[in-house]
């Protein structure tokens, strides 16, 4: 387990809301906001989460996070965790 380098490592996925996604001819963009309402922008490869998350995709509705375990036979394994802009309505 390694020490987190960014705030956004220091905060659990159900922390943050998803708030905004920009596209560019660069990639997509997205803004998460943490449970004090501070916005942070982040994008594919930006470390997020307590358990070594990082950003796996940003798509026009949602963040894809996905997170690397080791099973009970201590094989690596991963998991994707999706968070998705709030729907209008």
């Amino acid at each position: 387990q390694r020490k987190p380098r960014t705030y956004l490592e220091t905060l659990d996925l159900s922390q943050l809301e998803l708030i905004a996604v920009i596209s560019g001819s660069k990639g997509n963009w997205a803004m998460v906001r943490d449970s004090k309402g501070v916005g942070h922008v982040i994008q594919k490869g930006t470390p997020i989460g307590m358990n070594s998350g990082t950003v796996y995709a940003v798509t026009d509705r949602e963040v894809i996070v996905r997170e690397e375990y080791k099973d009970f036979r201590g094989t690596v394994q991963y998991k994707d965790i999706a968070k998705k802009l709030p729907s209008v309505e």
